[in-house]
């Protein structure tokens, strides 16, 4: 007998999500060192939080985090520094 997959819980598609953004984060020069930034997954729900250079950069990072598979959401509180 064959068995199914269970669905992943609510923690590892929060996880997975999570997982997501940061690399594709990584794929995106300007989303990278020195910025500071922090991804959490609560419920589907992305919260960026950090600092950034520029406002295109905090503008970037939550237009990259809405394209992850699975998020409902983005809370960007990403501060700009000068």
């Amino acid at each position: 007998m064959r068995r199914v997959p269970a669905v992943l819980g609510r923690g590892a598609v929060d996880q997975k999500i999570t997982a997501d953004v940061e690399t594709r984060f990584g794929q995106y020069a300007q989303l990278e060192a020195p910025n500071l930034l922090n991804v959490q997954t609560i419920n589907r729900v992305v919260y960026l939080n950090g600092l950034v250079s520029t406002g295109l950069q905090r503008s970037d990072a939550e237009l990259v985090a809405n394209q992850v598979r699975g998020v409902d959401k983005v809370v960007n509180s990403i501060a700009v520094v000068h």
